[in-house]
């Protein structure tokens, strides 16, 4: 089979890759790219559509890949331990609430207890604490960063899935126009 870009057909007027001009159109504002694109295909070029067309599909494969490495990314994630949505707040403990003037730092510190808090929104929005002992502190600190990794991928995933059905719907509506 020809290439529709170099067959004997369109051996008058070979268009610039798609890629160029999505740039023009980028660079051009409204009505001159229209007039640009119409002065420079004054003659309909299936060639043009065809390898807009395979850039598109390109494009779409792609998403549909990056989809399946997203799911695989999820189940991994998933399957790696507790996920915990939420944060953890510090509340310092301040036995003595003025430093004295024969105290060091390292001192007032070393007096200073932290205690971490669990914190979450419940199903009404407000704020739910609980407390975190230490020993629980790197197990929680492992679930939270999980539920923002996760967190992550599934909007990553959205966005894809997004552009899928927009792109889907406009193509339904260019058939529709074309018909």
């Amino acid at each position: 089979m020809d290439n529709p870009l170099t067959s004997p057909i369109n051996s008058r007027q070979i268009p610039p890759p798609p890629s160029q001009i999505h740039q023009a159109a980028a660079s051009e504002k409204g009505g001159a790219l229209v007039a640009k694109l119409k002065g420079q295909y004054h003659q309909p070029n299936a060639g043009l559509v065809l390898h807009m067309l395979q850039e598109l599909q390109y494009l779409l494969n792609s998403w549909q890949k990056e989809i399946l490495e997203l799911e695989q990314n999820i189940a991994v994630i998933r399957g790696s331990g507790p996920i915990v949505a939420g944060w953890l707040e510090a509340d310092v403990n301040d036995p003595t609430p003025s430093m004295g003037a024969l105290e060091t730092i390292p001192e007032i510190l070393q007096q200073q207890s932290l205690e971490y808090q669990l914190c979450s929104l419940d199903e009404s929005g407000e704020i739910a604490a609980r407390d975190c002992p230490e020993p629980e502190m790197f197990g929680i600190s492992k679930a939270l960063a999980r539920h923002q990794q996760l967190r992550q991928l599934i909007d990553r995933k959205s966005n894809l899935e997004a552009n899928i059905k927009h792109t889907l719907a406009t193509l339904v509506h260019l058939r529709m126009e074309i018909y």
